[in-house]
């Protein structure tokens, strides 16, 4: 029995009879306008229509929902793109601007003449490659101690134009204080990046590359020193 069809048709004559019509031709009139009075075959198709209706409705409805949740997606990427783009714009604008506010290193060795320039140069990638060489009784040279050579050399030529400084060596402060502050780890790589910053250049490409690797090494060489001098929890919770 097709109960949902009897029920249905139970239905269209109970509307009918309380609308006054009782009589048999009335209620096969009223059910054939409900289009109850078709053949198996028709009703049959008729429920198979209301069928791919009804899941083409439901199709509809998850195309409907797939595309309204891809849309969000769709709004979600596109701030995060944007928090990303203003990040990466802050990120490059904050360079520009460690990069246009950090001092040169030797601003004096800028403005030497090409011949004292390649003499100071020489000076300097000679100190730096003290590194290499070892004591009387075998010991390597500590860092610390070519560290000094560099500052000798950067002395002996400091003043702009006027050549070998060698009778004035401790006239002028350090030429790399921020060096100081390197833990011996970083001023090894140090010390080896400014003597391959040197080597295989010259004049003004040597000097250029040396104030690169002097720019690079000042940074990480305060970063640290701060990160290392920061005061602890215990500090800033002041004494117990």
């Amino acid at each position: 029995m097709r109960t949902q069809l009897v029920t249905t048709a139970a239905d269209v004559i109970s509307r009918a009879m309380q609308q006054g019509r009782t009589l048999p031709a009335a209620l096969a009139v009223a059910l054939d306008s409900a289009q109850l009075l078709q053949s198996p075959d028709t009703a049959a198709e008729f429920e198979k229509l209301l069928r791919w209706h009804d899941e083409d409705g439901k199709a509809i409805d998850a195309a409907t929902r797939l595309r309204e949740d891809l849309r969000a997606r769709i709004l979600e990427l596109e701030a995060d793109r944007e928090a990303s783009d203003r990040e990466y714009e802050a990120a490059t604008a904050r360079i520009a601007e460690l990069e246009a506010a950090a001092e040169t290193a030797l601003p004096w060795a800028h403005t030497m003449p090409e011949s004292d320039l390649h003499l100071f140069l020489d000076d300097l990638v000679g100190a730096a490659m003290n590194r290499w060489r070892t004591e009387a009784d075998g010991s390597d040279v500590p860092d610390r101690t070519t560290l000094a050579l560099v500052e000798a050399a950067c002395a002996k030529w400091r003043t702009p134009g006027k050549g070998y400084r060698s009778d004035e060596p401790d006239v002028y402060p350090p030429a790399l204080p921020w060096a100081r502050l390197m833990d011996d780890d970083d001023l090894e790589e140090f010390l080896a990046d400014l003597t391959a910053a040197i080597i295989g250049r010259d004049g003004t490409a040597a000097l250029d590359e040396v104030e690169k690797t002097c720019g690079t090494w000042r940074l990480i060489a305060e970063a640290q020193h701060a990160h290392n001098t920061a005061p602890g929890p215990a500090a800033q919770g002041g004494a117990r």
